[in-house]
């Protein structure tokens, strides 16, 4: 994971999204699980967002195909549904992460962590928190890592991957797979 830049808002987010939205809280102000259906709004902001955020993944920093991506509510919309569509508690995830996300709360915000709080280990494509880190950000991160799973085989396999594929290509990477392009850069490789 790497830190992420809130992006702008586009220019009709708030009547695509954030006005319907708030319409939808004004009639229902504490929605519950079905409640939602239909209302879900900041859907309509999920190719905003891709293009916004270069389609990368918030957490894992790793590409999205094209149909796969989706909005996590940083904050839960049933922990504060006045958030619910806001742009700036959205996080462009992969599905995956996003379901194991939830509503849990111990997972780092892409948008707060610093620079350098998670590393990579190019033996195994693994990766966890700075050393340099204190206790207290350094449980946090392995909290993170944890919960999204971000150091299962399957993102092992992916970082590999990338970084064979475009290992000679530093621009490639940092457009498809930015943490890993930021680590190599960290490492002098």
């Amino acid at each position: 994971m790497i830190k992420v830049k809130l992006q702008s808002e586009p220019a009709d987010f708030v009547s695509k999204v954030k006005k319907p939205g708030l319409d939808f809280l004004s009639k229902v102000p504490r929605p519950r699980g079905k409640q939602w259906n239909n209302k879900e709004y900041w859907r309509r902001a999920i190719s905003d967002m891709a293009t916004a955020y270069k389609s990368i993944c918030a957490y894992s920093s790793l590409w999205i195909k094209p149909d796969q991506p989706t909005i996590d509510h940083y904050i839960s919309r049933d922990e504060d549904a006045s958030q619910a569509y806001e742009w700036k508690n959205f996080r462009l995830a992969r599905w995956r992460i996003n379901t194991r996300k939830g509503k849990h709360k111990d997972v780092l915000d892409p948008f707060a962590i610093g620079e350098n709080w998670f590393e990579l280990d190019f033996t195994t494509f693994g990766i966890k928190p700075n050393s340099l880190l204190d206790n207290e950000k350094k449980s946090a991160v392995w909290k993170t890592i944890e919960r999204l799973k971000l150091d299962d085989t399957d993102y092992r396999d992916a970082r590999e991957a990338w970084f064979n594929n475009f290992q000679n290509d530093i621009s490639k990477l940092e457009e498809k797979a930015p943490f890993i392009a930021a680590e190599m850069k960290r490492l002098g490789l």
